[in-house]
């Protein structure tokens, strides 16, 4: 429990709201051109994990790459990505590369690119009904991200756990529920939000959800009956605006984040539901 203590901690700090949202100054006549450039980076409200990194890029590694990071949580994914397409804010630290491949075929006039993988998320199997995977009734419950690249990631881990079985002429990132040529128990998929997945743990049989949302929605190992990392692919990064990404203050930017202190501080911090990456 002191883990989650210490998140609950990181959360209060990561949370402090700016008013500024661009880099420059709003009087660009009255700016300092020798001054270190200014971000306004976001975080998902439910994430600590990606608060801590903000907070500890922010305070420890930032000054030494000669800029300043201001951070504010936006509630989810959608308005971190709507805000910085928007440019009122500079960047976030909230999803994966195939999860934004996602969302910009759906929105083709948004120019984001992810940067700079920061960490892998370790994802969780939950139940507070079950200890193992073979214990699972027939017809079980199992929720799963409703959104396509963390719903196809959730049955790959559930094939390798031996629940069911997927079509092997799909790609991997492509698979849905349709793609299940095995079920033997079976179980019916429930899909659910980011919010509702640490909830469903009360109600479904099982749930698939990054282990730091099952922290923070208060639970400890005692809920977890398989874990696992992601794939290197599903880093979470950095995302900025691609027209700004090759700039010479955005480079500044991405080397603060590609900083290995970055990657020792998930590690220590973070180790249990987290992998930093180092390049």
């Amino acid at each position: 429990m002191a883990r989650i203590t210490r998140l609950a901690a990181v959360v209060a700090a990561a949370a402090t709201v700016f008013a500024l949202s661009a880099c420059a100054p709003a009087n660009n006549e009255a700016a300092d051109p020798n001054a270190d450039p200014v971000f306004m980076l976001a975080s998902g409200a439910d994430n600590p994990l990606e608060g801590g990194v903000l907070a500890f890029v922010r305070d420890e590694v930032a000054p030494d790459h000669g800029i300043v990071i201001e951070t504010r949580e936006l509630q989810d994914s959608r308005i971190l990505n709507e805000s910085l397409a928007a440019g009122e804010i500079d960047g976030h630290v909230a999803i994966h590369e195939p999860f934004l491949n996602i969302v910009l075929d759906g929105e083709t006039s948004w120019d984001l690119a992810a940067v700079a993988p920061i960490y892998t998320s370790l994802v969780t199997l939950a139940s507070t009904k079950h200890k193992t995977v073979e214990s699972l009734p027939q017809g079980a419950l199992i929720a799963i991200p409703d959104d396509p690249v963390n719903g196809a990631a959730a049955l790959i881990v559930l094939q390798d756990a031996g629940l069911l079985e997927l079509d092997s002429s799909v790609k991997p990132a492509a698979y849905t529920i349709e793609d299940i040529v095995k079920n033997p128990k079976e179980v019916t998929f429930v899909p659910a939000g980011a919010a509702q997945l640490a909830r469903a743990i009360e109600d479904a049989d099982l749930a698939f959800l990054p282990t730091s949302f099952l922290r923070a929605a208060g639970y400890d190992e005692s809920v977890e009956v398989l874990t696992r990392s992601f794939p290197d692919d599903y880093a979470i990064q950095l995302v900025v605006r691609g027209a700004d990404a090759k700039s010479d203050d955005y480079k500044k930017l991405i080397a603060a984040f590609k900083d290995p202190r970055v990657a020792d501080y998930v590690d220590a911090e973070f180790g249990d539901i987290a992998t930093g990456i180092r390049e």
